[in-house]
């Protein structure tokens, strides 16, 4: 019964407009925070305090970041700082790691999605 219940309540919310452009969205911060804490466990492998102390900001900001949470993602100069805090922390341990971070946007919301990368999120 639970089951039938919450497979109406979904077919609801997938008629909603922008109801599926919002969960995309919440999908691709998702996987940027996954990108951010690979690069971190895999490349840096720091611990999180130590990465948000090379970032210059507090420890729970960078957690939210990795884990995807927030309404609206990190702000594109937050994601920018993270990936130049990494690279100049590689350049010192290993100067031959090159870090970076390919952000694509579908043209149907780019004008949306540069308005939330340009405000500090």
């Amino acid at each position: 019964m639970k089951a039938a219940m919450g497979n109406e309540l979904e077919q609801r919310l997938r008629n909603v407009p922008g109801f599926e452009e919002g969960r995309r969205q919440r999908e691709n911060i998702f996987l940027l925070g996954e990108r951010i804490r690979e690069l971190r466990e895999t490349e840096l492998r720091i611990s999180q305090a130590e990465a948000a102390r090379l970032v210059g900001m507090e420890q729970p900001e960078l957690s939210r970041i990795e884990n995807g949470v927030g309404k609206r993602g990190p702000s594109y100069l937050t994601i920018t700082r993270i990936i130049n805090a990494y690279q100049d922390y590689l350049r010192q341990t290993d100067p031959t790691v090159h870090v970076g971070l390919s952000i694509n946007v579908s043209h149907d919301n780019s004008e949306e999605v540069a308005q939330n990368l340009l405000t500090e999120g």
